[in-house]
């Protein structure tokens, strides 16, 4: 083992730029060295499950069902139900599981 402090300072830089490379980019990171383990994940979203209007009766005048309203260029997380076995006997003028808003970016 090297006990010069230079060569262990390089590397310990090395790694941790490695580390942060790969972190950035998105990547998980798990460094192991012998009974040593280290491990850095990048958080991921919560999926979130939308039910809306689930086994609803509607007999009067409804405008808008929506389950989701997203800005454009957002992903959406999780499943979405409308309307599952909805009974409608009134009027429904809109119904829509996800609902984009804003403009598309410029390519």
């Amino acid at each position: 083992m090297p006990s010069d402090v230079v060569l262990w300072m390089v590397a310990v830089i090395a790694v941790a730029v490695v580390v942060a490379l790969a972190l950035w980019l998105g990547r998980d990171v798990v460094l192991r060295f012998k009974d040593f383990s280290f491990s850095a994940d990048r958080p991921k979203p919560a999926s979130t499950d939308v039910h809306v209007a689930e086994q609803a009766e509607v007999s009067g005048s409804v405008d808008r069902v929506v389950g989701r309203s997203l800005n454009v260029g957002e992903a959406a997380t999780g499943t979405t139900e409308v309307g599952k076995q909805m009974k409608v006997s009134g009027r429904v003028k809109e119904i829509t599981g996800i609902d984009t808003t804003g403009k598309q970016p410029p390519r």
